[in-house]
């Protein structure tokens, strides 16, 4: 991904800048795993690990039509879209399923 990135680095804050801007990236990461996991243990009840899988793919199927139009008004190469997409469906699908079995274990526990 290093030369789709370098492609497009006009796009992109400078390296520098990214370690100033760092915390503000992890903010954005922690406030999304927050919402994640509240929508899950309000949506998805039973959280069985096949239903966490099927929640993570929804939401990737969200989140890859925020890429659609990111490549629809930004200069992206297609290479750079689909390696997002890939990722988002992988990391999502597996997100939710590690979500469900630790609430659906929480929930036998209490």
């Amino acid at each position: 991904m290093k030369s789709s990135y370098e492609q497009t680095a006009i796009l992109w804050r400078s390296e520098e800048a990214m370690q100033t801007y760092g915390i503000w990236l992890m903010l954005g990461q922690f406030i999304m795993s927050l919402g994640f996991v509240a929508l899950f243990t309000k949506a998805f009840k039973r959280g069985g690990v096949i239903e966490g899988a099927i929640y993570g793919l929804l939401i990737a199927i969200f989140i890859c039509g925020h890429y659609l139009i990111l490549y629809a008004v930004s200069p992206y190469p297609t290479d750079m879209l689909l390696t997002w997409i890939v990722a988002a469906i992988i990391e999502l699908v597996l997100a939710g399923m590690l979500i469900a079995y630790i609430y659906k274990s929480k929930s036998h526990h209490m």
